[in-house]
């Protein structure tokens, strides 16, 4: 950003620079300058909100390089920030990160000690939690496709969505809960270990 306003700033003086005596003597001249350089700053500034915006969502800005805690921890941040989020148990030798700005979305993500600032890819499990069904179709997913999609009933209480294609990812609802949950994975897992992850869901409290 600093670069970006000395590049501003740079072009100004070429400006200046190249303008005639009379445009320089003019008595509007350093005001119209002025109100110039405002707009572009806010162009400038304007634009990098909306960059930000766009890609707040994305699990690699967020989590990559943030702050992993333990399962501990964990528990006591969803408690102390009134968190409504499931997860898969604490597992020895990981730690977590969660993400949590949007109030309907909780998104956790599990690593192994020490990886969780190398790459992406490097997640164990990422369980995210959608407040109701509102807050899931708020949402793009990119969890499932649209093609190959199938949906079992696990009992009488939970259904899930898989993709037959990628098998990377399951969506979990609940007969008797609102809240919609997904569990993704960096690689290809099978059916029976997915559904043991689903029936291992509980809430993070």
């Amino acid at each position: 950003m600093l670069a970006l306003l000395g590049r501003l700033v740079k072009l100004v003086k070429k400006d200046f620079e190249f303008l005639s005596n009379y445009e320089r003597a003019h008595p509007h001249f350093f005001w119209y300058l002025g109100a110039d350089a405002l707009l572009s700053v806010a162009l400038v500034f304007g634009g990098y909100s909306l960059y930000v915006e766009m890609t707040s969502d994305s699990h690699s800005l967020v989590h990559v390089g943030a702050e992993a805690v333990t399962s501990k921890e964990l528990v006591e941040h969803a408690n102390e920030n009134n968190v409504l989020a499931y997860w898969l148990g604490s597992f020895p030798g990981y730690e977590y990160t969660i993400n949590h700005a949007n109030p309907d979305v909780a998104d956790i993500f599990y690593w192994q000690k020490g990886t969780q600032k190398l790459d992406t890819k490097l997640f164990l499990y990422e369980v995210k939690t959608y407040r109701n069904q509102k807050a899931w179709d708020a949402r793009a997913h990119t969890i499932l496709a649209t093609a190959n999609t199938e949906t079992i009933a696990i009992n009488k209480s939970i259904t899930i969505r898989i993709n037959r294609g990628s098998m990377k990812g399951v969506i979990v609802t609940f007969a008797h809960r609102p809240e919609i949950v997904g569990i993704a994975y960096p690689t290809r897992r099978d059916l029976a270990e997915m559904i043991k992850n689903v029936q291992g869901l509980e809430l993070l409290q």
